[in-house]
């Protein structure tokens, strides 16, 4: 399954971002590139979640740009159907 996620840039200079990290890569995946993003643009990343045994998974998505840093906490939880 997969979410996107947006990144906005309300300022008014250019949103440089020099680091996208996600910890846990074995269950989730990241693809896009949001290396930089105009004023009043913005741009997105894919993350696909994709387990291969089933329980509570778990990430951290941190952001590193000089708009400042960010982490976002990913929760996944994988069943058999």
């Amino acid at each position: 399954r997969s979410q996107v996620l947006e990144i906005s840039n309300n300022g008014t200079g250019t949103l440089e971002i020099s680091e996208i990290e996600l910890s846990n890569t074995e269950e989730f995946s990241l693809s896009g590139d949001c290396s930089s993003v105009a004023p009043g643009s913005s741009c997105q990343l894919t993350i696909t979640f994709s387990p291969e045994v089933e329980g509570d998974k778990e990430a951290t998505l941190s952001i590193v740009s000089n708009g400042g840093n960010i982490e976002v906490a990913l929760k996944g939880k994988a069943f058999t159907i």
